[in-house]
């Protein structure tokens, strides 16, 4: 009889523990849905002239909605530059660089 009862005990426990690792795991997924998501992404385009490459910050809220919170220019080049294509391929080479710094940290 004790060792039905201690068979019992130990699918108790884990039953118990089951549904306690259920409802955690299930409020760390919420929190985590809740809180705004940041990403980093490369900018281009051109104004006045110029071609700016750069790096937006983006934070995407629970709704959807995105707004960019940051911008770091990169570097830019003028559009009539003879050496226009080498100088952009630098610039988004120099831009993929930073991105990958700031995709970790």
């Amino acid at each position: 009889m004790e060792d039905v009862a201690f068979v019992a005990a130990v699918a108790l426990l884990a039953l118990v523990s089951w549904v306690g690792f259920m409802v955690f795991s299930r409020l760390l997924r919420r929190d985590r849905l809740d809180r705004p998501r940041v990403t980093w992404r490369i900018d281009e385009r051109s104004i006045g002239g110029r071609t700016h490459v750069r790096l937006e910050r983006v934070v995407a809220g629970p709704g959807g909605d995105a707004a960019v919170d940051d911008v770091r220019e990169v570097g830019s080049v003028d559009d009539d530059d003879p050496e226009y294509d080498d100088r952009l391929l630098t610039l988004r080479a120099q831009a993929e660089q930073r991105l990958a710094v700031v995709d970790r940290s």
